[in-house]
């Protein structure tokens, strides 16, 4: 049996416990490893150039760049890096941005 490649895992959120708590989740995934955290999206951007990660999870609101604009960077710039965003309610109308933006799919943070 061939062992498969984990999923790399860039999360981008402005709180510190809440990019803890997701990372010890994905930590206990044998299929998932978290490669980098980033706490806003600038950053964000930049570690998925650096980390070249299957996947960022991102949130939507952050001070410095938000998501709205890192997911479209990110979807320009790294076009096979997939992108989820966080956020705590359906109907923010910056969620759609994202997913104009090239963002793959959304979480509700209360999931």
């Amino acid at each position: 049996m061939q062992a498969t490649t984990p999923i790399r895992i860039l999360l981008v959120d402005d709180q510190p416990l809440f990019r803890r708590a997701i990372a010890t989740l994905i930590g206990e995934q044998p299929d998932m490893v978290v490669v980098g955290e980033a706490e806003n999206g600038l950053d964000a951007v930049e570690q998925a150039h650096a980390l070249s990660p299957d996947l960022v999870v991102m949130d939507v609101e952050m001070p410095v760049m938000n998501g709205v604009e890192a997911v479209r960077l990110i979807h320009d710039q790294l076009p096979r890096v997939k992108v989820v965003m966080l956020t705590v309610s359906e109907s923010e109308d910056f969620l759609f941005d994202a997913l104009r933006n090239g963002a793959d799919g959304y979480l509700l943070k209360d999931l």
